[in-house]
């Protein structure tokens, strides 16, 4: 698998997803960091940038390579490669931008290619992605790592927000300057990250943090709604990996919309209300909850053996009140 971002200021990104078999087998494509973990990439002289149909070439490269996926129960590690060239030209927005070489680098039939859209997303742009409250403090930040060229340049100091149904810009703030501190590292990382505050911004809706010449980020929310998303996933969180006890089957959430409570299943719940409320079942039987659109199944034998409590069956989320 491969993508391009067109720019990630002053570079374009190429990013190839690849697997390795266990040691001492090698990455599958894009072998570029031997043994003593340095790079020694391939004669990148045939690369090129082509910006509009004019070709630009690149005065440096960078590499970075990170485990995206590597599942415990069976062997399946993913690993997400990024090659960066750095530009001599400028890309602006609505550009068209494709990256070629003559099949020393990739095959010539691979093609990464991209249009420079405003709005497209960026990497280095961080948003908390569970949202903010609206009267509580709102930050973002924006930097990013590219391998061993060190970190980004940022090449401006504003940032907006955007409504993301009506694309209307809707705030304005001024990005500062936020380095850490405390490393001892002979390279001292994230001393040009900038933060974004925009704190003073408290209409609720769905927007994205834009960055002139950089792009946006993912989408989020401000909504006062985001606690009670976060404390009910935390809590399901602690349900369901710390309450110690067999949580199986009448635990498992699952997409079914179409089942009916059961004879074992106890729940008051209506479809479509801004508010659910779910009773606890005196009869020590465990029951359905809903979960954001989702349904826990219905208890059976082993749920009811392992826990002889009703309020086990209800679990931690069993009173909550709000948004589903």
């Amino acid at each position: 698998m491969r993508s391009l971002f067109a720019t990630i200021e002053g570079h374009s990104s190429l990013n190839r997803f690849n697997a390795k078999q266990p040691y001492p087998a090698r990455v599958d494509s894009w072998d570029w960091v031997n043994d003593p973990w340095q790079l020694n990439p391939p004669n990148m002289s045939s690369v090129r940038n082509v910006i509009n149909g004019k070709t630009n070439g690149a005065t440096a490269v960078g590499f970075k390579r990170r485990p995206i996926y590597a599942p415990f129960i069976e062997r399946d590690l993913r690993i997400g490669n990024e090659l960066y060239l750095q530009l001599s030209g400028h890309i602006s927005d609505g550009d068209s931008v494709k990256v070629i070489n003559d099949g020393t680098v990739w095959p010539t039939n691979v093609e990464f290619a991209a249009v420079a859209d405003p709005l497209r997303y960026n990497p280095a742009i961080h948003v908390n992605q569970e949202g903010y409250m609206p009267s509580y403090p709102k930050k973002a930040m924006v930097g990013y790592y590219l391998g061993n060229l060190g970190e980004m340049a940022i090449p401006t100091n504003t940032f907006f927000l955007v409504n993301v149904q009506s694309g209307a810009t809707v705030y304005q703030g001024n990005l500062t300057l936020r380095r850490d501190t405390g490393y001892t590292y002979p390279v001292v990382p994230y001393q040009h990250v900038y933060q974004a505050d925009f704190s003073a911004f408290t209409t609720a809706g769905q927007y994205r943090l834009f960055v002139p010449g950089m792009g946006g980020s993912m989408p989020f929310r401000i909504d006062e709604g985001v606690a009670m998303a976060f404390a009910r996933t935390y809590a399901l969180g602690l349900f369901h990996q710390r309450s110690g006890f067999n949580g199986d089957n009448c635990f498992v959430r699952e997409r079914g919309e179409s089942e009916q409570p059961t004879a074992n299943c106890a729940t008051t719940y209506q479809r479509g209300s801004p508010a659910l409320s779910i009773r606890e079942s005196r009869t020590g039987k465990c029951f359905r909850r809903p979960f954001r659109g989702r349904r826990l199944q219905p208890g059976h034998s082993k749920c009811r053996a392992a826990n002889p409590h009703p309020h086990v069956c209800g679990g931690f989320v069993a009173r909550s009140r709000g948004a589903g």
